[in-house]
């Protein structure tokens, strides 16, 4: 009778451990697949309905975080940033605080440098900019310290009368973010998953080269740059990103964006970027700063004295004024910076993208 019970309590403890064991595996393999359930919809069909999603998002919070680094023959930049914004009217609008934290190498000096600003851009070509701190180790010598810091701490705009170009070397245009599902192809499909709490699309993908420079030439046709066709498929043929994208199985709205671009010395630049996108259609509005100095390129010379006494004349601005500086002031202030003698090897600074 010992024999029988101490045999019966055995094989249910088998039992019962083969359970567990199961249940462990089971578990396990949900994990490791993030419990991914087959797609109901083929990716064309998805990503058709979150182009038309994008056109129809109002607004949305967002954060990125990149690691980039970019060689060029007379420059090397090893930087980390992260942004943390909201994008309105579709994109068009959009408010943001960036901090970067990097190396620049030029003319064999390693400049390190470390920094955070916001920005807001109200309509186009309307920008705003508050340095909230720079930091350049060694000094640039171009740049005067005490022209920085005074800089700081105060709201500074870019006049809208100035080249449009001007204010889209400040910030990238944010409708990029919206349009990632108009651009890419599908290389692999994950499934569903879950993703902030909703179900989301897994997708990996590639760039389209063809559909990224038509929108590339219409974003440059809208505010008036010139766009070099051979220029821009010489670029992207050597740009050989891959990437994920997440895409809500309800809204069809984008939830995030993954980018990897290797090494390579046809690019020049490598990196990885990671936007993630929320509250879509719910996101604050942008707002511009109540009172705000108008900037000027002279104010950051090393001799800037002249600026200087002319800025105490001038009272802060507030946006109800129409007119903030007459275009030609900006024009040939802007000439005259241009046409200043630039010391050999010293480039631009801070380096441009």
């Amino acid at each position: 009778m010992s024999i029988f019970t101490t045999s019966l309590g055995t094989g249910r403890r088998s039992r019962f451990a083969a359970q567990v064991r199961l249940v462990l595996v089971v578990s396990l393999a949900c994990a490791a697949a993030a419990c991914t359930r087959p797609s109901n919809l083929p990716p064309e069909q998805v990503l058709q309905n979150a182009a038309r999603a994008s056109q129809e998002l109002t607004s949305a919070r967002y954060t990125l975080a990149a690691a980039f680094t970019s060689h060029a023959p007379d420059r090397v930049v090893d930087m980390d940033i992260g942004i943390e914004g909201v994008l309105q009217d579709g994109g068009k609008q959009t408010q943001f605080t960036m901090t970067f934290d990097g190396v620049v190498s030029e003319a064999g000096t390693r400049y390190d440098t470390e920094g955070a600003l916001d920005v807001i851009v109200a309509w186009e070509n309307d920008v705003y900019l508050f340095l909230r701190s720079l930091s350049v180790d060694p000094p640039y010598p171009l740049l005067s310290a005490d022209a920085l810091q005074r800089f700081q701490g105060t709201w500074w705009n870019i006049p809208s009368s100035a080249d449009p170009r001007s204010s889209s070397a400040v910030t990238p245009d944010p409708r990029l973010l919206r349009t990632q599902s108009e651009v890419v192809r599908v290389v692999k499909d994950h499934g569903i998953e879950d993703i902030n709490g909703r179900d989301a699309y897994h997708y990996d993908v590639v760039i389209d080269r063809g559909k990224l420079a038509l929108f590339l030439k219409k974003v440059a046709d809208q505010r008036g740059e010139p766009f070099d066709p051979s220029q821009t498929d010489a670029f992207l043929s050597a740009l050989h990103a891959t990437g994920e994208l997440w895409i809500d199985a309800e809204t069809f709205f984008v939830h995030r964006i993954v980018w990897t671009v290797p090494a390579s010395d046809e690019a020049g630049l490598s990196g990885e970027l990671q936007v993630d996108l929320r509250d879509h259609g719910a996101a604050p509005p942008v707002t511009p700063p109540a009172e705000f100095q108008v900037f000027s390129p002279l104010m950051l010379l090393e001799d800037s004295s002249f600026f200087d006494a002319l800025q105490e004349d001038v009272p802060p601005l507030d946006p109800s004024q129409e007119e903030l500086v007459p275009g030609d002031v900006w024009e040939d202030e802007g000439q005259w910076f241009e046409d200043l003698p630039m010391p050999e090897g010293s480039g631009d600074f801070p380096p441009a993208r």
